[in-house]
C-alpha cells in the first residue's frame, strides 16, 4: 500500500513526483512531449498514459475527391472530352442577330388582331344568318329564320350553321366554335389579308366582310313570295 504512494521519476522529463501528482503530470508530458516510456512491464500508469496518446493522436485526413472544372475535365475524363468535340457551334444568344428574330411586340399584337378579326367574324355570320334580308327582320337564330323563310319566302335555301371562310389557310368551317378555335396553317399575316372572290367581280376583301359575302353566294332565292294575310285569312 505504501509502495503505491511512493515517489517516482517521470521517464518522460525525469521530474520526480508522488502519486496522484505523477498520473497528472503524466497526462501533461504525453500531451505536449508525445513520448512515454514505462518503468515497469504492465504499469497502470502507462496504460492509462497510452490511451490518452492515442486519444490525442491526429485523426488521417481522407483525400478530397477529384474535382472537374472547365481545365482539367477535357485532360482528364476522355469521354467528356469526346462530348465537348461532338458538339455544334453556335452562336451566344447575346451575338444573335436582331434581323433574324421576330419582334415579340409585333407577334403579340398581330395575335391580338387576329382573334379579335376572328370574334368579329363569327358575330357578323351569325347575325346574317338570323336576319332576313327581304322583310329587314331580325330573328333569334339561324333555324328561326328557315322557318320563317319556309312559310314567307319558299323555295329560299341557305346553308345550316355558321360557314365561315379562313383566308389564312383557305378553309370553310360550318360551325363559329370550330372556326375560332382552329390552327391556321398560314401566317397570321396571310389570314388578316384580303382576298379576291372567284364567284364575281367583287374586289378583294379581308374579314369578316370577305366570309359575308361569300355567305351570300350560297343563299339561293325564287321569286315566289307569300303574304302574311294569305297565311292567316281564313277563306
Amino acid at each position: 500500500m505504501q509502495d503505491e504512494f511512493a515517489e517516482a521519476d517521470c521517464p518522460g522529463c525525469e521530474i520526480r513526483l508522488p502519486n496522484p501528482q505523477l498520473s497528472a503530470h503524466l497526462i501533461h508530458c504525453v500531451k505536449y512531449e508525445g513520448r512515454l516510456t514505462p518503468l515497469k512491464q504492465n504499469s497502470g500508469a502507462f496504460d492509462f498514459a497510452r490511451k490518452i496518446r492515442e486519444l490525442l493522436k491526429p485523426s488521417p485526413t481522407k483525400p478530397k475527391p477529384e474535382t472537374l472544372d472547365a481545365n482539367n475535365a477535357s485532360t482528364t475524363h476522355p469521354i467528356l472530352m469526346q462530348a465537348r468535340k461532338s458538339l455544334r457551334p453556335h452562336a451566344p444568344r447575346g451575338e444573335q442577330g436582331p434581323q433574324n428574330l421576330k419582334p415579340t411586340q409585333e407577334v403579340s399584337s398581330l395575335k391580338e388582331e387576329v382573334e379579335v378579326m376572328r370574334r368579329e367574324t363569327e358575330e357578323r355570320i351569325r347575325k346574317e344568318q338570323s336576319t332576313c334580308n327581304r322583310c329587314d327582320k331580325q330573328l333569334k337564330s339561324s333555324q328561326a329564320l328557315r322557318r320563317h323563310d319556309a312559310l314567307y319566302h319558299p323555295g329560299t335555301e341557305r346553308p345550316r350553321g355558321l360557314p365561315i371562310c379562313c383566308i389564312g389557310c383557305d378553309t370553310i368551317f360550318k360551325t363559329a366554335a370550330t372556326y375560332v378555335k382552329h390552327k391556321c396553317t398560314g401566317t397570321l399575316k396571310n389570314e388578316l389579308s384580303a382576298k379576291r372572290c372567284q364567284l364575281c367581280d367583287q374586289g378583294e376583301l379581308s374579314n369578316p366582310e370577305y366570309s359575308a359575302h361569300m355567305l351570300m353566294h350560297q343563299i339561293t332565292t325564287s321569286s315566289q313570295e307569300v303574304d302574311q294575310k294569305e297565311l292567316y285569312d281564313p277563306k
